[in-house]
């Protein structure tokens, strides 16, 4: 299932969250609201797992931060774009 969220009902989605099976596993963000994705999280037994970042604004990710499985930051991640 997906769930689009329009928090300032402008009419642009600022945050997709995918659910399998009633739990979430994905989210999407526009965070910054420019009409492109800028954070990806994956989610495991609801516990945010990794999140994928776009730090320099060209809409792909660049960054990768992996959690622990009490929510402090393990690794940050440089990532290569293809």
């Amino acid at each position: 299932m997906r769930v689009e969220h329009d928090a300032d009902r402008d009419g642009n989605v600022e945050r997709v969250e995918i659910l399998q099976n009633g739990r979430l596993v994905r989210v999407e963000v526009d965070a910054d609201r420019d009409g492109r994705l800028d954070r990806w999280q994956d989610w495991h037994s609801g516990v945010l797992g990794s999140e994928d970042l776009d730090t320099d604004g060209d809409g792909k990710p660049d960054r990768r931060l992996r959690y622990g499985t009490s929510g402090e930051v393990e690794t940050l991640e440089p990532l290569k774009h293809e």
